[in-house]
């Protein structure tokens, strides 16, 4: 391998001096409801989002462990499986608007967007309203703190790797994750991971009930473009 000291300095003599005429694209306000967008996939697939706040606030934390939980609860709801594909919760979506809460949804071709959503709508309303499906959050906050500040044991996620993926692989794929941790949130990390270790569910709850609620969520149905015209 080479050294990152000599990676660095070679990327830097090679990028340093481009200077690109790409800008940002201008801010938006955010509008609730909802969208329907095509693409050039033939595949469809259901985002609702939130505006949140950024990991230099107290919610931030509560809603890293949100989502945590709510992959937990979408991948183990059968009914969901049955109608959708990959489910993903998160809070890493960034935008010139500011940051995200999403769940992200690919549909199968028999399902509707309705149910699919409803589905989800089950799950986010016991986050909002049930305290006590939320036991496990103080746990989940823990295990997110410790990944954000140390790289995980390669021993165990080597034991727990798919068939085909080499030891290269996972340790990249490890360092990668402790890395982006580092470039996202900088140094609001030391703060963030304090505040996930000693997330509480009130707060989790809390936070999913203020800026999660349905009166906030934008909803983005993509489904696929019209095919070409015959030249």
């Amino acid at each position: 391998g080479v050294a990152a000291k000599e990676a660095l300095s070679v990327l830097s003599a090679k990028l340093g001096a481009l200077d690109s005429t790409n800008r940002p694209p201008a801010v938006v306000k955010p509008a609730t409801g909802e969208v329907t967008v095509t693409w050039d996939l033939e595949a469809r697939h259901l985002l609702l989002s939130w505006p949140v706040t950024g990991p230099a606030t107290g919610e931030h934390a509560a809603l890293m462990t949100a989502a945590n939980w709510l992959n937990m609860r979408l991948f183990g709801d059968a009914e969901l499986k049955r109608m959708s594909g990959m489910v993903l919760a998160g809070v890493d979506l960034d935008t010139p608007e500011g940051p995200w809460f999403y769940v992200s949804a690919s549909l199968k071709p028999d399902a509707s967007f309705e149910a699919v959503r409803q589905r989800i709508k089950v799950q986010l309303k016991t986050l909002r309203t049930d305290e006590g499906e939320l036991s496990t959050t103080p746990l989940l906050g823990q295990q997110l703190a410790f990944g954000l500040m140390r790289v995980r044991d390669p021993r165990i996620a080597k034991a727990n790797a798919p068939g085909g993926m080499t030891d290269a692989m996972i340790e990249g794929n490890l360092g990668l994750q402790w890395a982006m941790g580092v470039h996202r949130y900088g140094i609001q990390r030391d703060q963030l991971a304090e505040r996930l270790r000693s997330i509480s569910a009130a707060e989790v709850r809390r936070a999913a009930q203020q800026l999660l609620s349905e009166d906030r969520v934008v909803t983005c149905i993509i489904r696929p473009g019209d095919p070409p015209a015959p030249r």
